[in-house]
């Protein structure tokens, strides 16, 4: 055993019996647990700065296991069953490894409803026991841990997807003795029943598996809250104790419910050794939940390893001043970039101008905590930001961009060297299209030949791992348009290792940018020659000469441009 896990351990029974140094423990539904930062720990890795996500909707990859698909009919309908596991995955590293990913963020693997009302649960977002695995995916939790342990050996990380928040619709409303599914939210609340109870005998309940859970305390109609389907989605405490679209919401403030929320989620770790947490719907849940559970978390992986194990969130809200107060003190690593994915959205996909990138920037040094929680993933929100141009809880980028091949080339570009971690959705190098339901289509190939897209991913990935300014560099911005599509310019600037800095220029527009001077002087000296590393034609330039402060490039349209200091 590592002296480090012993320390762990240490600490962690310490932490238990009340008397660490840093840790309080009120012993009711609102206390919190501080870990103090510190001197950081020893570093076992990995930097999540240095990864590239990959976003696989397990039921919608591969189906590797034919016999694991189930009593609810496969087929292929937007809302059915398809079929794909945890196999169809492991058996398929080489394509994923192929677009350059080095890690894999995978929804729900937790027993859930299989179906509610003609829709299959195949996404894993209706939980209905949180301590076993759901078996579509995998047949037992050994399968997935040794899922786990092939992707660790091909140097792939495991970020598995969670829900806190709420279960499947295991339960219902009865109103003046009548049963009701989605009553609107109402703070003084309704009766609730079992589906199981309120249905007995029937068929449906159970090849639908609406069953009631048999674990404490889920078990218990008082672990959930009654008021009714959320209206007002930003009203609190609507928003925090309101049915999320119909879901069972779970009571969070309860410090039973919390500590079990804990605990199964420190077992999937202990069982599995994933490198990650991806967390659904966080701004549903009370916030003082996140002060007592992500710090839980790390406190666990250190009583097994000293790995950087990363929590990062989704907050389904458009700014970072709106999304920070996940990351502050000891909560969440990181959160997905809704900011980024909405300015991407306007930029390459509308033709909107470049500045709204330079604002999500901005923001997020303004807002986004700055500094790394030691105990957790090493590194700062910002740093950490989860970047993205799509995911299935919004349309296709391709979709919001009219079909337009070029513009997806461009948003992809801008993703895969922009600050922060890049996150591909599975598919998005397929070019599909669809709204959130219908662009979770199957995986259209496992045969990339000819594919322009996943080429384009693939190269840039080359170029992110080449270049280490493009992964840990923060993003100062050169020059920007405020009224119209064009240029956008930044530099990836390491305070630490200037010579490293990387200048990225790309065009939005659908004609060329000729002759277009940078301002650079910041970065770089007059006389100081810059090397051109990518050209999006497949042709470099050469080798271009700061000259008064500046950089003269022209940029292809839809293209982007990358030199560094030589």
């Amino acid at each position: 055993m590592r002296l480090w896990k012993l320390l762990g351990c240490f600490w962690l029974i310490i932490g238990m019996l009340g008397c660490g140094v840093g840790a309080t423990n009120s012993g009711d539904g609102g206390d919190t647990v501080v870990i103090s930062d510190g001197d950081p720990r020893p570093d076992a890795g990995p930097d999540w700065r240095d990864q590239i996500i990959y976003f696989i909707m397990v039921d919608r990859f591969v189906d590797g296991n034919p016999a694991n698909n189930g009593s609810v009919a496969v087929g292929s309908g937007d809302n059915q069953w398809h079929g794909g596991d945890l196999k169809g995955i492991q058996d398929n590293i080489s394509y994923i490894k192929g677009l350059g990913a080095t890690a894999i963020w995978i929804t729900p693997i937790v027993m859930n409803v299989w179906e509610d009302g003609g829709n299959a649960g195949y996404h894993g977002y209706w939980a209905q026991d949180f301590t076993k695995i759901d078996t579509h995916f995998a047949s037992s939790v050994s399968e997935y841990s040794n899922f786990v342990a092939t992707m660790h050996a091909s140097n792939m990380l495991v970020i598995q997807d969670i829900v806190v928040n709420h279960m499947g619709n295991i339960l219902l409303y009865k109103i003046n003795g009548t049963p009701t599914w989605t009553p609107p939210y109402s703070s003084s609340g309704y009766q609730r029943v079992w589906v199981e109870d309120e249905y007995a005998g029937q068929s449906w309940v159970t090849t639908g598996n609406r069953k009631k859970p048999s674990t404490p305390p889920f078990n218990s109609l008082s672990s959930f809250h009654n008021y009714g389907e959320i209206q007002n989605w930003d009203t609190y405490p609507e928003t925090a104790q309101g049915d999320f679209v119909g879901l069972d919401d779970l009571k969070t403030e309860d410090s039973t419910v919390r500590d079990a929320l804990t605990k199964v989620y420190q077992d999937w770790i202990t069982w599995t050794d994933i490198d990650g947490y991806r967390i659904d719907t966080v701004k549903h849940v009370n916030e003082d939940f996140w002060d007592y559970f992500a710090p839980s978390i790390r406190k666990h992986v250190l009583s097994l390893t000293n790995k950087n194990f990363i929590q990062f969130g989704e907050a389904y809200l458009g700014s970072h001043s709106m999304t920070a107060k996940y990351v502050k003190n000891n909560r969440l690593d990181s959160v997905l970039n809704f900011q980024f994915y909405y300015a991407c959205k306007d930029v390459f996909a509308l033709g909107q101008p470049t500045s709204k990138l330079s604002q999500e920037i901005n923001d997020r040094k303004t807002y986004q905590r700055g500094t790394p929680i030691n105990d957790g993933a090493q590194a700062n929100a910002r740093d950490l930001a989860v970047n993205f141009i799509d995911n299935h809880d919004v349309n296709r980028f391709l979709t919001d961009a009219g079909g337009n091949i070029d513009k997806l080339h461009a948003a992809l570009s801008y993703l895969m060297t922009a600050w922060g971690i890049p996150c591909i959705y599975y598919n998005t190098e397929w070019a599909v299209t669809g709204t959130s339901d219908t662009g979770r289509k199957n995986l259209v190939s496992l045969n990339p030949t000819g594919n322009q897209t996943y080429a384009l991913i693939s190269n840039l990935s080359v170029l992110r791992k080449t270049y280490v300014a493009l992964r840990r560099g923060e993003a100062f911005v050169l020059k920007d348009n405020s009224s119209v599509a064009g240029v956008f310019a930044f530099v990836r600037h390491m305070a630490e290792s200037p010579n490293e800095d990387v200048f990225v220029i790309l065009n939005n527009s659908s004609s060329s940018l000729n002759n277009i001077a940078i301002p650079v002087s910041t970065y770089a000296t007059n006389g100081q020659s810059l090397s051109n590393i990518y050209h999006s034609s497949g042709t470099l330039t050469g080798n271009i000469t700061v000259s008064g402060g500046n950089i003269t490039v022209t940029v292809p349209a839809y293209g982007m441009v990358v030199y560094k200091k030589q």
